[in-house]
């Protein structure tokens, strides 16, 4: 039996795969890895490759514009994070801090002007009233004079002389023959 078990390994022997010493002239296979070599590109892998570099520059420059708007972003937040903490440590320094609130002017009899805080009521100084804030309007003379200048309504009369003549046409359109042109009721 002994016989036949060598046979049968002579025939495993010689069905080994792959280049053997003495095949194709290389030698023995001692390992594998991945190389880096440098080869001759075809005139169709060269248009690739300036298609793959152009897309990859303007990828580049979409990159540095985000990175741009992203640094202003956190610049502004730094900023706005500073500004808070100058007022904190202020605010700890001084014992007070400024905090915006709605405030009522008031004129008194004496022309002051008090300000007070809308939310409390408390009082947070007074002064002496400007002229402007001492005018006071007659009554059908027109804006007053703490009404903005974009403010005005376009049908309201600006002086007494609009008011009337306003008047006497609305009369006339009614049928009205009292507010005639004569200047006085009823005589035209």
């Amino acid at each position: 039996m002994a016989t036949k078990s060598k046979s049968n390994t002579k025939a495993k022997s010689t069905t080994k795969k792959g280049p053997t010493k003495g095949d194709d002239g290389r030698g023995r296979k001692i390992g594998e890895r991945l190389e880096t070599i440098t080869e001759r590109l075809t005139l169709g892998q060269i248009e690739e490759q300036r298609a793959k570099a152009c897309d990859l520059m303007r990828a580049k420059g979409e990159l540095k514009e985000k990175l741009k708007s992203i640094q202003a972003d956190y610049k502004a937040k730094i900023a706005e994070v500073d500004s808070k903490l100058t007022n904190a440590l202020g605010a700890a320094a001084a014992g007070k801090r400024d905090v915006e609130v709605a405030i009522e002017e008031w004129l008194t009899p004496r022309n002051q002007v008090q300000r007070y805080r809308k939310d409390t009521g408390e009082l947070i100084g007074d002064r002496v009233a400007r002229l402007d804030e001492l005018q006071e309007s007659l009554p059908g003379m027109g804006k007053k004079p703490d009404e903005e200048e974009g403010d005005d309504d376009d049908d309201a009369p600006t002086d007494v002389a609009d008011k009337i003549a306003e008047t006497a046409a609305a009369a006339k359109e009614a049928g009205d023959d009292d507010f005639g042109e004569g200047g006085e009721g009823g005589e035209n």
